[in-house]
């Protein structure tokens, strides 16, 4: 026999009072830990005990801004460091990290502050977001981000991939 077992998302309160109290971590750290794990606890713990991986990740998230700012030329040379460094995290997890962003874009436009995940970059996307005041457009943005996993995961070389997402992003 089985039973059927509904696991849930952990709140967010829970995970930022074990960080603190459990970790010792500053409320700011906990905070953005917190924001980042998106309910899952492990996730805050991973960050918390590998800052190379945290200080990447925070890398990868605000290297997508510049890759949306800027010409095909400059996207290139973002390309190759993402490749260089693509063994940190893997690279669906980039991808992801490049929707999470898009979709704060948009949740920034909608005045939902409290509903970012990147918010250690709140300031940079709040500035970011004037110039794309049509979400609309950032839904554009997703839409071919989700194309691009969805040939990463069809075994289409990750650089390709990206390259798909500088000229059409």
């Amino acid at each position: 026999r089985g039973q059927l077992i509904n696991f849930y998302p952990v709140s967010d309160d829970v995970i930022y009072k074990n960080l603190v109290d459990n970790f010792s971590v500053s409320p700011s750290l906990a905070k953005n830990l917190t924001k980042l794990s998106a309910s899952c606890p492990m996730t805050a713990i991973k960050f918390l005990q590998d800052e190379n991986l945290y200080n990447y990740y925070q890398e990868i998230a605000q290297s997508f801004l510049e890759f949306l700012d800027t010409n095909f030329a400059y996207r290139v040379g973002i390309i190759d460091e993402v490749v260089k460094r693509a063994e940190v995290l893997s690279k669906i997890e980039i991808l992801q990290i490049w929707q999470s962003v898009l979709r704060d874009l948009i949740l920034v436009n909608c005045g939902q502050y409290d509903l970012v995940r990147n918010e250690f970059m709140l300031d940079k996307l709040k500035e970011f977001s004037k110039k794309y005041s049509k979400n609309g457009e950032l839904g554009k943005k997703i839409v071919t981000i989700n194309s691009a996993l969805e040939y990463h995961q069809a075994n289409i070389n990750f650089k390709a991939v990206l390259e798909y997402l500088a000229v059409n992003i």
